[in-house]
């Protein structure tokens, strides 16, 4: 469990998780409440794929417990200076209760509530477990108050966590759909001694009509720009030997090179004071980045189109994969007709997370033994967007579900 800090929204997070759960609690005829005490951080630091992980397993369990009355989520900061303070989140609601000699046991890993019924509620009682070590992992401290019949609170305090600009966090456009977005054929240089950072950009820009040229060191991608001119770099600042901001200031002081973007890509905050002073970078990028940060990054600096789904769709599939679409027999195209498209009516609007991956599971395993490599690709984007929560992203796959199957019936 790797904790990569980085400047978050936490406003916009728990707008996000009361999103995600508001149907399920308007189904229970549950108040699904927010309290944000007033002048709260635009942003602070935290690694938001995990407190994401968090809050979804806490509010998740307040959900499926509470059969009348609410739940409530509130959030405080108490400031200790002027760059830092204590983080406070408080999920409250008026469910079933723990017993006194329960509340730590449901922190265990496979342990659920003495006398909980697994048919009716669910679960392998690893969410709790799992958002423990998380807050561990963060040196907080998450605890339970609870009174059988009343209900439970549960309290996440994190202390010392940086308070940042909201001019920090990554400035991409929010509101780009990265799949719908084909660059103009342009180079892109990676240089990041972790190679699991490169390739996690190579990986959102597959299909992107960009090339990738790549650097482990400093020194190597000095060697590279000696013979080759791409058309923008991403740059990590810390590697051994030469560093970023040293590679950057030889970038822009030999004249065939000047012209080209450079993007800071970094997982330290505490480098934002020295990049913006620093001439010689275009702007920066946060790690660990979505995909939808890094292309609507990229828009800023490189030519490209805005295609709609058909139009996209006809240009992601090169002409080999066209005979293969052929080749799925029209019983395949009847069964996703007739078994997935009722599933997909019933979650394209609702918007519930778990009936959602659900979908997704058993469609991918169908894509995979029926090997209709279209869908593969559309279930394995979900996915990862149903891992980092975007709810956008997710929006906008299920909304493309049926355009996709339109492109198999056409092949």
């Amino acid at each position: 469990m790797i904790i990569s800090p980085q400047p978050v929204d936490l406003v916009n997070i728990l707008n996000e998780i009361n999103m995600l759960f508001s149907e399920n609690a308007r189904r229970k005829n549950i108040s699904l409440l927010l309290d944000i005490e007033n002048n709260f951080p635009p942003a602070v630091l935290l690694d938001e794929i995990r407190i994401k992980q968090v809050l979804f397993n806490i509010v998740g369990n307040a959900v499926k417990f509470t059969h009348e009355g609410f739940i409530k989520i509130s959030l405080m900061f108490n400031s200790s200076s002027s760059e830092s303070g204590e983080l406070l989140v408080l999920v409250e609601d008026s469910g079933i209760g723990i017993p006194e000699n329960q509340k730590q046991l449901i922190f265990e890993a496979f342990q659920q509530q003495e006398g909980q019924s697994t048919r009716k509620y669910g679960g392998t009682g690893l969410g709790l477990a799992i958002s423990k070590r998380l807050i561990d992992k963060m040196d907080g401290v998450i605890e339970v108050d609870s009174t059988v019949g009343v209900g439970s609170t549960f309290i996440i305090r994190l202390k010392d966590i940086k308070i940042c600009e909201a001019g920090m966090r990554n400035n991409a456009s929010h509101d780009i759909d990265p799949d719908a977005i084909i660059f103009e054929k342009s180079t892109i240089m990676i240089v990041d001694d972790v190679l699991s950072n490169i390739e996690a950009v190579e990986n959102f820009l597959i299909s992107s009509n960009l090339t990738t040229i790549t650097a482990e060191s400093g020194d190597i991608a000095l060697e590279i720009l000696n013979h080759t001119t791409p058309s923008l770099i991403l740059l990590d600042l810390r590697m051994p030997g030469t560093d970023g901001f040293t590679v950057a200031k030889i970038v822009k002081s030999k004249e065939h090179l000047k012209h080209i973007p450079v993007i800071a890509y970094t997982a330290s905050v505490f480098s934002a004071g020295k990049l913006e002073k620093d001439e010689n970078f275009s702007n920066v990028l946060f790690k660990p980045v979505s995909k939808r940060e890094l292309i609507g990054m990229l828009t800023k600096y490189l030519p490209y189109e805005s295609i709609d789904n058909d139009g996209l769709l006809k240009n992601e599939f090169l002409e080999s994969t066209e005979i293969q679409y052929e080749a799925i027999r029209r019983e395949k195209i009847d069964y996703i007709h007739s078994y997935f498209f009722p599933l997909w009516n019933q979650i394209k609007d609702t918007f519930i997370l778990f009936k959602i991956e659900d979908f997704n599971k058993q469609l991918l395993e169908y894509s995979k033994e029926n090997s209709i490599e279209i869908l593969v690709k559309y279930c394995q984007n979900l996915s990862e967007n149903l891992i980092t929560l975007d709810l956008e992203a997710i929006k906008n796959d299920l909304s493309n579900f049926d355009t996709v199957v339109k492109k198999i019936q056409i092949a």
